[in-house]
């Protein structure tokens, strides 16, 4: 398979060599086939889908979606694991995205309904009326704490806890007290697919600076919040740390009950930049973080090479697409400051042989032009604001100057352009 290209290699045991390939979705993950080996279904991760081939002719014959009528167009159900009933009218997929499994008519190329499961399950086993499944995340959501739990350490990563469950297959009755429950669960409603939605309305604005602070929960920032929903306990930069994040919070919206489907910067910055992340890149992080020596692949890089510079597709980009992309799509201008930055001569190697290529130099290709590559990418090294001149402390491995400018933090170089814009009238829409 390809997760990059959506083809299926057909490759000749003997010889060793491929002798076809056959496209099927966007993102093809998973591979299963029935008992004769006649038919071989395929989840088509990106695209909501599943293939099946005529393994006779190697040719698709039905193509299934997955994903509920109410979504229309909108991706998010991540079909991954598959699993054929013993009598093989029924197939089984397990929707990462949903939180659930897809029962499909095998007869009919139809979704009969859909079971919940644990968080994020990748596959699925039915044996004898019975469902295995596995959910990368565990069953619940668990807390950091002081002290460890269960002896996993207090990180985020260390407490995420993989499960299986075993369940017997539903009747067709319990089937749809189930798929109204997965509904509920993931907040799909009817209204989605209505003719009647009001489409959106620009109240007024038309400028929209997008400043991304990771890393930290409401709590962590905002519990102190009496109108809000939080655990004053839990905050660690409170409003004499933070005054301007407070008043924005109390000017406009909390969002003291917005959850996200990441949880550390490499699945978190997917999510920040196109609203979820994909399937490689939620399989890829605990990966990078636990130091087996797979490579941040997440940040418009694979392998550390800037695929899509090399004409070649961004295997981790998620099924909706980057942000800016919208913007362009929309003509909305826009302005790109340190993400999806190169880091020349640390592991963008055959990009830091590109004589057009520089530190911070966009790694996918609808970021060039539109970035400013004075702005330092992100690391630990560079001052963000202009503290550290400002009351006279100095860090020696600080690096005290970045760019063409000079500028000495990431604020001021910002703030130069902004400058720029306000003289010449011409701020980007979006930044």
């Amino acid at each position: 398979m390809s997760e990059r290209d959506g083809l299926i290699d057909v490759v000749n045991l003997s010889t060793k060599k491929v002798e076809k390939q056959i496209r099927t979705g966007e993102s093809p993950t998973n591979l299963l086939l029935t008992r004769n080996q006649h038919f071989l279904y395929v989840s088509n991760n990106a695209s909501d889908t599943v293939s099946q081939i005529d393994t006779t002719t190697d040719k698709v014959v039905s193509t299934i979606p997955v994903r509920p009528a109410e979504l229309r167009g909108l991706p998010g159900a991540g079909p991954l694991g598959l699993t054929l009933s013993e009598d093989e009218k029924q197939l089984f997929v397990t929707l990462a995205d949903m939180q659930c499994i897809s029962v499909i008519d095998t007869q009919s190329k139809s979704v009969k309904g859909y079971i919940p499961t644990g968080w994020l399950p990748t596959a699925a086993l039915h044996h004898s009326g019975n469902l295995f499944v596995s959910s990368a995340k565990g069953i619940q959501a668990m807390n950091p704490n002081a002290k460890s739990v269960k002896g996993n350490g207090t990180y985020i990563q260390n407490i995420i806890e993989g499960t299986v469950s075993k369940f017997p297959v539903p009747s067709t009755k319990e089937l749809q007290t189930l798929t109204a429950k997965v509904i509920s669960n993931n907040r799909i409603t009817k209204g989605l697919n209505s003719s009647k939605i009001a489409s959106f309305t620009n109240p007024g604005i038309k400028h929209v600076i997008y400043i991304v602070k990771e890393n930290r929960t409401y709590d962590n920032v905002l519990g102190d919040l009496p109108q809000g929903n939080g655990d004053p306990t839990l905050t660690l930069f409170p409003r004499k740390v933070t005054p301007n994040q407070h008043a924005i919070a109390e000017r406009f919206v909390l969002l003291d009950n917005f959850y996200v489907c990441a949880e550390v910067s490499q699945d978190g910055w997917q999510w920040s930049t196109s609203g979820m992340p994909s399937a490689y890149g939620s399989r890829n992080t605990p990966y990078n973080y636990s130091g087996r020596g797979r490579s941040y692949d997440t940040e418009g890089s694979n392998n550390g090479e800037a695929v899509e510079l090399m004409g070649i597709r961004n295997v981790a980009k998620p099924a909706a697409g980057y942000i800016w992309e919208h913007c362009a799509n929309n003509k909305v201008t826009y302005r790109n400051y340190g993400m999806f930055g190169a880091f020349v001569g640390i592991d963008d190697k055959r990009l830091s042989a590109n004589p057009n290529a520089k530190d911070s130099f966009p790694l996918v290709k609808s970021l060039i032009g539109h970035t400013d590559t004075n702005f330092r990418h992100y690391d630990l090294s560079f001052a963000d604001s202009p503290a550290y001149d400002e009351f006279g402390v100095d860090i020696k491995s600080r690096l005290k100057t970045y760019g063409e400018f000079k500028t000495t933090n990431r604020f001021s170089e910002w703030k130069r352009e902004f400058d720029g814009f306000v003289k010449n009238g011409k701020m980007p829409q979006f930044q």
